[in-house]
């Protein structure tokens, strides 16, 4: 996280020199940039989270079409689900869940994720209910996101800062994966 502050901070102070803005605004940027870094930061995880969410539910379909199951596909897909609940949780891709470990996330959750690791597969309701859960939590992500980028596109205007300077627009393209890939998973069934 440090690492992808000090890139934006880095990537806007580049950018800071062609739009001809004084010292003073180039503090206020920088300023009101991380700031919005650090409150998009859970959003940020949130769309990563969707996007590996998606393809491991499509690499479960693609998989049991062809007659397999794919064991990395499903851990992956309830791992990235659990990352969307609790984006700040510390429990890695492939090892056993500890409720300490991930305390925004429901036991039920974290019994599946178990299950799953110790060679247990999703079904085709739970990887459907995965995946529309995690659409519904993305879209309300997004609109929070997008009233932050409201509120910080306001401040920098105030400030004469060019707002792109600023904020991070969503992916748009991310409010369709949860949409298109539910009704692929729909059609399979």
């Amino acid at each position: 996280a440090a690492k992808a502050g000090a890139e934006t901070r880095a990537k806007l102070g580049a950018e800071l020199a062609q739009y001809g803005i004084t010292g003073q605004q180039q503090t206020a940027a920088l300023q009101l940039a991380d700031d919005f870094y650090t409150q998009s930061k859970d959003y940020f995880t949130q769309a990563d989270a969707i996007k590996k969410i998606s393809a491991s539910a499509q690499r479960i379909q693609s998989e049991r079409k062809s007659g397999g199951d794919s064991p990395a596909a499903n851990i992956a897909l309830v791992f990235n689900f659990m990352k969307m609940l609790d984006p700040t949780s510390t429990v890695r891709e492939g090892e056993q869940a500890q409720a300490s470990q991930a305390a925004g996330v429901p036991d039920r959750i974290l019994a599946q994720y178990n299950r799953i690791v110790n060679g247990g597969r999703l079904t085709d309701g739970q990887v459907n209910d995965f995946l529309s859960t995690a659409a519904a939590q993305y879209r309300s992500a997004d609109t929070d996101h997008r009233g932050r980028i409201t509120d910080f596109t306001n401040r920098a205007t105030m400030l004469r800062v060019p707002p792109a300077l600023v904020v991070r627009e969503p992916d748009p393209s991310l409010l369709k994966i949860g949409q298109s890939a539910k009704s692929k998973w729909d059609e399979r069934q």
